[in-house]
């Protein structure tokens, strides 16, 4: 895999990767991984980035997206990917009539096309059989992307899996792009619902599927700012914002969307909360205090939050120790004194937005509480 830049970010070579080196090659008869750290944003990344992409570069493909977790078999499968077909989200609620009338719609196209569906349904049955539909209707303008792979059920038949993605790809010539945690098959997880969970059994569809039916396997490596901006993309916040988040996801060592997104309305209201702030306060403490506060609400939904320190017998002389400690102290005095911390992510009746903008002075006031001529006069005489 191509090089990249530390801290950059790899999103964009990816995205070209995909459309340039893989989709608009026909002879390409196999699939394609994309592998990424559990929360790091493939499945959001798929389902924007991707999209966007296809469409600047005019590759006239529909993504089909299926996930596979606590998929049992391929019948199970052919199944989600019909489902994902029809479109059944019609605002007015008639969902049976919509996908009655696209059936019949793709049943006519078929027809004007040579196929004797006649001989096909000899007599009037809308059950229809999902690998039958797959295989008619998918391989028409269709990207597959096959997202949860290692979540699949505990008791998959993997070999019936490996044999319906197998010919779909290489038979049917679907383009397809599986995305998974990871492909070794020694990592694979079992279905569970919250976060990774890691089984030491060899999972067979892993490694039959990266040995024999992927083309390239992709690391996924978006950067700090890539996950900022895909979450926090109003550009009335400007580039100033963005810079604060990453700053702050940095002191979090958080490169998890979800915590973004599950932080994400604290940390809209709280810079809502600075930039109608009228205090004398620094500008560069009001930064240093946002940055504090954004990152405390990463960890938080991290499960990392700061705790109370238990004393331990220091020696009088263990000087590293106590400076520790003492940090420690402070951190946590910081994180406890900001009341609005419970409303946003605790158990209550919701947040108080006018509750913050109190919360975030007193704050300021308390840890922060110079001004510019302050912090200027400071600058210049350590100069």
């Amino acid at each position: 895999m191509g090089k990249t830049t530390v801290g950059q970010g790899n999103t964009e070579w990816i995205l070209q990767q995909i459309t340039t080196n893989y989709l608009r090659k026909s002879d390409l008869h196999y699939a394609i991984a994309i592998e990424g750290e559990w929360g790091s944003g493939k499945t959001r990344f798929l389902k924007t980035k991707l999209e966007e992409e296809l469409n600047k570069e005019g590759i006239g493909l529909k993504i089909v997206y299926v996930s596979l977790f606590g998929i049992s078999d391929s019948n199970d499968l052919y199944r989600r990917i019909m489902a994902a077909m029809l479109p059944l989200s019609d605002p007015n609620g008639n969902k049976i009539g919509r996908a009655f009338q696209y059936i019949l719609k793709l049943m006519r196209r078929a027809a004007s096309e040579g196929l004797a569906f006649f001989r096909i349904f000899p007599k009037v049955n809308f059950s229809i059989d999902p690998e039958l539909f797959t295989s008619l209707f998918l391989p028409r303008k269709h990207l597959l992307i096959l997202d949860d792979t290692e979540r699949r059920s505990a008791n998959c038949d993997d070999l019936s899996l490996f044999g319906a993605v197998n010919d779909l790809v290489e038979n049917k010539g679907v383009k397809t792009i599986l995305v998974s945690n990871s492909f070794s098959p020694k990592c694979a997880e079992t279905d569970e619902a919250d976060g990774p969970k890691k089984s030491t059994d060899v999972r067979g569809f892993d490694s039959e599927v990266r040995e024999k039916l992927v083309w390239r396997c992709l690391r996924f490596k978006p950067s700090l700012e890539d996950i900022a901006k895909s979450v926090f993309a109003d550009p009335a916040d400007g580039q100033d914002r963005i810079d604060i988040i990453v700053q702050a996801a940095r002191m979090a060592n958080c490169g998890n969307v979800r915590a973004f997104l599950k932080s994400k309305s604290f940390i809209e209201d709280l810079l809502a909360a600075d930039k109608n702030y009228l205090g004398d306060a620094a500008r560069k403490n009001r930064q240093s205090a946002l940055q504090e506060l954004i990152s405390f609400a990463l960890l938080i939904c991290l499960g990392k939050k700061p705790v109370k320190p238990e004393k331990p017998d220091y020696a009088s002389d263990d000087i590293p120790g106590i400076f520790r400690l003492q940090n420690q102290n402070e951190r946590y005095a910081r994180f406890s004194s900001f009341g609005c911390f419970n409303d946003y992510f605790g158990d209550s009746n919701g947040p108080s937005l006018t509750q913050l903008p109190e919360e975030y002075i007193s704050y300021l006031e308390r840890w922060y509480p110079q001004n510019d001529d302050t912090i200027n006069m400071s600058e210049l005489t350590n100069k």
